[in-house]
């Protein structure tokens, strides 16, 4: 099961932006993002003193999902299944590095 957890970072100009940060887990491995956003016209509809973290979260996930589906967290979640899926190996430089004679 995935799970996210959503910040603000900073907002602009009176609520109509936002820096964001989100991380995504699941049982193992964790997965970040950070980035803008631009909000719709109309998303944003508190005045700006009565806006909350909470607020600009929800009015992010509404505003970056399509179809039922939020591209941010589809990224997310496909980051964390490579990671399941991917096999971790040496890196090729690090490999027999030392010898011992």
């Amino acid at each position: 099961m995935f799970q996210f957890k959503w910040s603000i970072l900073e907002i602009f100009a009176d609520a109509k932006g936002v820096k964001y940060h989100v991380s995504g887990t699941d049982d193992e491995n964790t997965v970040e993002s950070e980035g803008n956003h631009c909000f719709s016209e109309g998303v944003v509809y508190k005045p700006f003193t009565e806006i909350k973290e909470e607020d600009l979260i929800r009015w992010l996930e509404i505003d970056t999902t399509k179809d039922d589906v939020n591209i941010i967290k589809l990224n997310l979640q496909n980051q964390l299944d490579r990671l399941k899926n991917s096999q971790k190996v040496q890196f090729p430089w690090e490999v027999d590095t030392f010898t011992i004679e």
